[in-house]
């Protein structure tokens, strides 16, 4: 086995500010275990009740297999199932029904999402690892596989947020390798997916920009043109059939939940669900801890990424979008693995004990 060295940022802070990052994380931690409010918490058990969107996305998926308009399909059963049909929000865009409308039968789907997120699994725990030993890329792969673990599960080839998810990972693990060709490709096929990855999308546009990768941004620009041709083009049929149908009730989307509706959308990590919420409270200030202090600079817009939208979760969304934390489930599982170099550097910095520059170790 090669031995690695194991840094992070936080090697070389004085003691002071090394206590203060502990200091910062121990009292997230304390603040997401005393929160106010319910995290919403899956059961194994009960998965079919609590994931029920998934019946309403087959049911359409399933109608314009059989022919009908995804429009016309997703009218009809948004209304059956009492869902407010006024707000294009609360429409999916029809990429996943056009999908999966296409394929023999449902479980194709369900095999197509298991080879992509195997298939961003296996380039998250090489590409990301590629300056580690063979033990963080094993436990990088482990740690991802038990994230995604509801594939056994649920109905995962329905929800959107899945396919949006893996394919950020994807993207981010092209980036990382300096492949931006790659990295918008997968990028942009989240976003015909589902308008959450908005944000990811503006942020690689950002690093374009700053990069000066000129032609990079040229492309975005198209996209995002394209994109809004696309989105203006469903809002026109959404609109045309929503005033049409019962209002529904009325959803409110900035909601400023924060803690706790970060850490509901945290718990979509299948190990996580498995525990008290205390442990997502001090699982998610961990994962940000090992990401922010992961040395590589390519790494930025992994960090980034996991930030932004921890922050847009903590303002934007309703307890029942509990799943839209499949878009950085993977991400903070990343972040996990790495959580406990940060942990003994920056104890042993308040200690004023070598940082692991010089450390070797075969994990």
């Amino acid at each position: 086995m090669k031995m690695r060295p194991v840094t992070t940022l936080y090697a070389d802070l004085s003691p002071r500010r090394a206590l203060a990052i502990l200091l910062i994380v121990a009292t997230t931690a304390a603040v997401g275990i005393l929160r106010p409010g319910d995290v919403r918490t899956l059961h194994l058990g009960n998965l079919a009740e609590e994931l029920d969107d998934s019946l309403v996305y087959r049911a359409v998926a399933d109608r314009v297999h059989a022919g009908e308009g995804y429009y016309d399909a997703a009218a009809i059963e948004l209304e059956a199932h009492g869902y407010p049909t006024q707000s294009t929000f609360n429409w999916r865009l029809p990429t996943y029904a056009w999908l999966l409308g296409t394929l023999p039968d449902a479980s194709w789907g369900e095999s197509l999402l298991a080879l992509v997120v195997i298939l961003a699994i296996t380039m998250a725990s090489t590409i990301l690892t590629s300056d580690s030993g063979i033990g963080i890329r094993m436990a990088t792969f482990g740690a991802l596989a038990i994230a995604e673990g509801w594939l056994a599960f649920a109905e995962p080839a329905y929800f959107t947020e899945l396919w949006a998810g893996t394919f950020i990972l994807m993207s981010l693990c092209l980036y990382f390798n300096g492949n931006w060709i790659g990295g918008v490709v997968t990028g942009s096929m989240a976003l015909v997916l589902r308008e959450l990855t908005v944000p990811f999308c503006a942020i690689m546009f950002g690093f374009s920009i700053y990069h000066r990768r000129w032609r990079e941004v040229g492309v975005w620009l198209a996209i995002f043109a394209a994109y809004a041709l696309f989105f203006r083009l469903h809002s026109l049929e959404v609109s045309r059939r929503g005033a049409d149908l019962s209002a529904g009730r009325a959803i409110a989307w900035l909601t400023c939940g924060g803690v706790t509706s970060i850490l509901s959308t945290a718990r979509m990590n299948f190990f996580l669900s498995l525990f008290p919420v205390w442990a997502t409270a001090c699982y998610v200030p961990l994962a940000v801890l090992g990401l922010l202090g992961w040395p590589p600079r390519n790494s930025l817009p992994i960090k980034f990424t996991t930030v932004a939208y921890l922050v847009l979760f903590s303002f934007v969304g309703q307890s029942f979008n509990f799943y839209w934390g499949w878009l950085i489930a993977p991400l903070l599982a990343i972040g996990i693995v790495r959580a406990p170099f940060s942990v003994l550097d920056l104890v042993r910095c308040v200690r004023k004990s070598p940082g692991l520059h010089a450390r070797e170790t075969g994990i």
